[in-house]
């Protein structure tokens, strides 16, 4: 079973941008303003080295800073061959 079904204690700080500074670096406040929720939306996460823990680093992410959980995560890797397709539950 998984850590990060239920909420987790704030461990330590994620490294990188927090919500609220790529809020800022993209100009989404005045489309938030505006209504636009982002629904049917869909964001990449390129790491060029297929890191193993990607889907734990997202939710410990989501659970940091208090974020909803939604969809579904899709990994793709490509390999110089055709891409294989996971559909990971989140």
């Amino acid at each position: 079973m998984s850590p990060f079904l239920g909420p987790m204690p704030k461990q330590k700080t994620p490294s990188g941008y927090s919500p609220i500074q790529m809020q800022g670096a993209y100009s989404l406040t005045t489309l938030l303003n505006s209504g636009y929720n982002g629904t049917g939306t869909t964001i990449a996460i390129v790491d060029a080295y297929g890191s193993s823990s990607i889907t734990t680093d997202v939710n410990y992410f989501d659970n940091y800073f208090n974020l909803q959980k939604h969809g579904e995560y899709m990994r793709e890797m490509v390999l110089g061959r055709e891409p294989i397709r996971r559909t990971l539950a989140l």
